[in-house]
């Protein structure tokens, strides 16, 4: 990193990171089909979202200041308030999803969405809609009853147990179930009157039963009433519901995403010809198929990256379909050479297990481990020897690695 002011020094690899405050960053490096037609610097957040009400201001909840907001826009109470409160963000690339908070504005400042859903997906489509537009979305936050207080809402997820529908993602989209519309909060006459008159909300007249209750009627109604039937008059601020913030919290930066802009390299002994860049480009509908058996004499194969940097690793995710990888190792080297000149590796995580299939759906597989200084990464795993192909592979999307820290070794020329 070079300041302003001309100090060098190393960049820093960050933990715990909100995907939605790089986006631009991931679009723009490989933009989707859809942003095809422009020019990667001409690409803005705004081309992320789709939404249905007020979609130039969705930015100011996706851009880490509490005190800019998105507003819907008024709608006439009866339409389907769904179809028009939602938008959908494009994060640019799939995270591996740790946590999502949602943050309304501080009391005063406005008000939290009544009903709310936030979903996720992929960016796979239903099985049965494979031809279609429409992306399969899983629920992450959703609430059941009216909500007029609550102004933070977050959900932990763990993308390798029981939550990985819902922890992968790269679409997120929050759908307004419910409002008060006029009815957002009540005060006083002179409250009412001193409110701006885009504020002023509902006035409710109300008529005295003979047990006491009161229930509302019309204005006309209740000035015919008899001065003992008349019940109170209620005053109300209009609902303004305003997102602050829509967080999505990952592991951190993702290091094997970033290996071919600094001139790394990905490559695997697989035979055959097969494209390993699908494995690492942030999109987990690219896969690449990696054979689990061999008619050949090798017991093992693996899937090689040059990170195209040094860095200190301490995790990895992974994400395939068909069979999981069965007896495999992670192993990194900072290029130190071994007494042959091969690479001297060092094994994070050794697995001892039998593959298993997991059919179509999604499979994810990770590890946390101590700190290794590495440049180079490789994933080998044992194949099976057969004497004819069979259809024992699995279909690998994404694999992640994450740490934290400055660079421990850095080259500036």
């Amino acid at each position: 990193q070079i300041s302003p002011q001309g100090e060098i020094g190393p960049s820093r690899v960050q933990k715990n990171t909100n995907a939605v405050l790089n986006i631009v960053d991931f679009l723009r490096f490989r933009p989707p089909e859809y942003l095809s037609k422009k020019e990667p610097e001409d690409i803005v957040l705004l081309d992320a979202i789709q939404g249905g009400s007020n979609r130039v201001e969705v930015i100011n909840a996706l851009d880490g200041d509490l005190a800019t907001f998105w507003e819907p826009d008024r709608v006439d109470t009866n339409t389907d308030l769904s179809s028009q409160w939602w938008f959908t963000v494009d994060l640019g690339r799939v995270v591996f999803i740790k946590k999502i908070a949602v943050n309304f504005v501080a009391e005063g400042e406005g008000d939290p969405f009544l009903l709310f859903d936030v979903l996720v997906s992929d960016g796979q489509k239903p099985v049965q809609a494979v031809g279609g537009s429409s992306l399969e979305f899983f629920p992450v936050i959703q609430t059941l009853k009216p909500n007029k207080s609550q102004r933070s809402f977050e959900v932990e997820l763990d993308a390798v147990g029981s939550d990985q529908r819902r922890a992968v993602g790269r679409f997120v989209q929050v759908v307004v179930q419910g409002s008060d519309f006029g009815r957002g909060s009540e005060i006083t006459k002179e409250e009412y009157d001193n409110v701006p008159p885009e504020d002023q909300g509902m006035i409710e007249y109300r008529k005295r039963q003979i047990d006491g209750r009161e229930i509302v009627v019309k204005r006309e109604v209740y000035e015919a009433l008899q001065p003992d039937q008349q019940g109170g008059i209620h005053y109300f601020r209009r609902e303004r519901p305003r997102l602050a913030e829509l967080e999505v919290w990952t592991d951190g930066d993702d290091l094997a995403g970033g290996a071919l802009r600094r001139n790394g390299s990905i490559s695997t002994t697989v035979p055959g010809s097969i494209n390993p860049q699908l494995m690492i480009d942030g999109d987990v509908t690219s896969v690449e198929s990696l054979k689990l058996f061999n008619i050949a004499n090798r017991v093992e194969d693996e899937l090689f990256i040059d990170l195209g940097s040094f860095f200190w690793i301490d995790s990895y995710r992974m994400s395939f379909t068909r069979f999981t990888l069965g007896n495999h190792r992670l192993e990194f080297s900072d290029g130190s050479r071994e007494v042959d000149g091969g690479l001297k590796w060092t094994t994070a995580v050794r697995r001892e297990q039998a593959k298993r299939s997991v059919g179509g759906m999604l499979n994810v597989d990770g590890n946390d481990f101590n700190p290794i200084k590495g440049r180079f990464f490789r994933l080998a795993y044992e194949v099976e020897q057969v004497s004819l192909p069979n259809t024992s592979v699995t279909r690998m999307s994404e694999i992640h690695l994450f740490g934290e820290g400055f660079l421990p070794e850095v080259t500036l020329e």
